[in-house]
């Protein structure tokens, strides 16, 4: 977990400091974000319980699964965003379950539907928790900009002093959002991936 935190965030880190305008970084970061939770996530489930189930899936599937997520999410995030936190959190063991099962993205996602059904009270506050902190680490990327129209009370010279460590914060809060996202995401398929559903109280 801390090699996640530390291989996710620290390339971030030095791109948003020493190249924040290189979006062919921004790019290359994106697949080593991906490359580096498929590997979160993969040892996590060996760690877990399900660890006796073979893993059927590559990064390959894995890839193919978070590009449509993301993109799902993100169309449910502009509909007033309920609408993707909802999603992002009906679909959490989708991933794990895509890795130990033969099954197809799109049936990945529909297992995680059907299965987190009535789940959700249990789920909502984890994911909110998780929800949290990529709040806390977007908010300064996208509020930025907007804080340079106080410069009547604040200096230039102010404001850009406080841009590294607004960058530290955003970027290890982002990392570790991401690894509570799998992590929420490993224990929600292991309480759900039997034939019996486990009662709610022990889900929770």
């Amino acid at each position: 977990m801390i090699a996640f935190l530390l291989l996710w965030a620290g390339p971030y880190i030095y791109v948003d400091i020493q190249m924040p305008d290189s979006n062919g970084a921004y790019f290359l970061l994106s697949f080593v974000g991906i490359g580096l939770t498929f590997f979160l996530l993969y040892s996590l489930l060996r760690s877990s319980s399900a660890h006796d189930e073979a893993t059927k899936t590559g990064i390959a599937g894995f890839f193919g699964l978070s590009l449509l997520h993301s993109i799902a999410v993100f169309a449910g995030l502009l509909l007033f965003v309920i609408p993707g936190l909802y999603l992002a959190m009906r679909w959490l063991p989708a991933f794990a379950r895509l890795l130990k099962s033969d099954e197809g993205i799109i049936e990945a996602l529909r297992w995680s539907w059907e299965r987190t059904g009535g789940y959700q009270s249990a789920l909502a506050v984890p994911f909110m928790w998780v929800m949290s902190l990529y709040l806390l680490g977007m908010g300064p990327i996208l509020g930025w900009e907007l804080l340079y129209q106080f410069t009547d009370y604040v200096s230039y010279e102010t404001l850009d002093s406080l841009y590294e460590p607004s960058v530290v914060l955003s970027n290890i809060a982002l990392a570790v959002g991401a690894a509570w996202y799998t992590t929420l995401g490993v224990a929600s398929y292991v309480c759900l991936r039997g034939e019996a559903r486990l009662e709610a109280e022990t889900f929770e």
